[in-house]
């Protein structure tokens, strides 16, 4: 239960985040499997359309679409139907926190 706790809390905490770019980066990782300690792993594939991101994410499907075109551009992100894989989780903490 205490885990379920801390991801619901990590996903809110997401939201709260202005900055589009920003909030992708902190969803990714969140969704990545982060814990508010331990960063998730150094390469992750998670399951998840670009569809279901931007609603998870409230964000427009066009917004999240550009983030991504970033992050892959960037060799941060690799995209695959129905899977983003997350390359360099460190280098979205370092955008969450501020570069």
């Amino acid at each position: 239960m205490a885990n379920n706790t801390e991801e619901h809390m990590l996903h809110g905490l997401d939201l709260l985040i202005q900055n589009p770019r920003k909030r992708m980066c902190s969803r990714l990782l969140t969704f990545a499997g982060r814990r508010v300690r331990q960063p998730p792993p150094v390469s992750v594939s998670i399951p998840i359309s670009q569809d279901e991101l931007a609603l998870t994410s409230c964000m427009s499907r066009q917004t999240v679409n550009q983030a991504l075109g970033e992050f892959v551009s960037d060799g941060i992100c690799a995209l695959r139907y129905g899977e983003i894989s997350i390359q360099d989780t460190r280098r979205l903490a370092e955008i969450v926190s501020g570069d």
